[in-house]
């Protein structure tokens, strides 16, 4: 009797044992998987240019609305153009991104506007940004961004508030190979709460492309002084027949792929794009643009 009590004794504490180290492994891979969410919903960048999505984010030397995101000095280059974006992050409309973007030539150069909601009621960002880019001569455009950022928490006595500047420069060595290079969010200035400061980070961005009339490929560098941290992106974009672009691109930033298409109705352009994570999914985004041709 005493045998058949401690064989029953030891198979319970096992079968205890095992459900407990279940729920704590599956407790472990929840945390693990919450905390990269939260990683990768705040450090990846959504400019609202699905076409941008598709190669990677690899667009620093492309001109179009967007580009009063990423770099101020392709504005210079783009015509009057308005554009609107979405991402969705894992089916989860909590942690998607909304954008606007528009160029307007004026002031003897092309200013431009942007606006960009991440999040839901309770937790959200926004941020608005002003742009003005001029040609310095036949290959050199320079410009400059200053945005607005504010963080709004449930629950917080008031909303976080940044501003920041963006200086952006693009050279074209020729019909086709163009260089560009961008300091965001430097001089920065966090008002009331310092939880702006993993937000609003310090970046880098030194890219290169060729662009003919069929193929576009583009190689970009992003580097974050505070962090130390160095992500490449690459993308390639293909127009194989009438309007129609085929696109992919790689980035380094958690190895993510991505493919897109889009198509140029010559009065407008609709781009898809998706991103695809190694571990939380798929990352679908479109956007809609409308830009007046030369």
């Amino acid at each position: 009797m005493a045998c058949y009590l401690k064989d029953k004794a030891n198979l319970s504490f096992g079968v205890v044992g095992y459900i407990l180290s279940t729920l704590m492994l599956n407790l472990n891979w929840l945390y693990f998987c919450a905390a990269l969410l939260v990683q990768t919903a705040q450090a990846q960048d959504f400019y609202g240019d699905a076409r941008c999505e598709a190669m990677a984010g690899a667009s620093l030397t492309i001109p179009n609305a967007w580009s009063v995101f990423n770099n101020a000095g392709a504005i210079a280059d783009a015509n009057l153009g308005v554009g609107a974006g979405y991402l969705n992050r894992f089916m989860m409309s909590e942690i998607s991104e909304k954008a606007m973007a528009t160029t307007i030539p004026a002031a003897g150069g092309v200013c431009g506007a942007g606006i960009n909601y991440f999040g839901y009621q309770k937790y959200n960002q926004f941020k608005i940004a002003l742009g003005y880019a001029k040609k310095l001569g036949e290959k050199l455009n320079a410009g400059i961004t200053i945005n607005y950022h504010v963080l709004d928490i449930a629950l917080s006595p008031q909303k976080s508030n940044a501003i920041a500047g963006n200086i952006a420069m693009l050279y074209h060595f020729n019909n086709n190979w163009h260089f560009a290079i961008a300091l965001n969010n430097i001089a920065k200035k966090v008002i009331y709460d310092q939880a702006l400061d993993e937000i609003v980070v310090s970046k880098i961005l030194v890219g290169t492309s060729y662009q003919a009339d069929k193929v576009v490929c583009e190689v970009d560098i992003e580097s974050k002084p505070d962090y130390g941290n160095i992500t490449i992106n690459t993308g390639v974009e293909l127009k194989p027949v009438g309007g129609l672009s085929i696109r992919t691109g790689i980035t380094t930033q958690s190895f993510n792929t991505c493919w897109g298409a889009g198509y140029d109705f010559g009065f407008m352009n609709i781009d898809f794009a998706v991103r695809r994570h190694w571990i939380l999914g798929w990352l679908p985004s479109i956007s809609v643009g409308f830009y007046k041709k030369n």
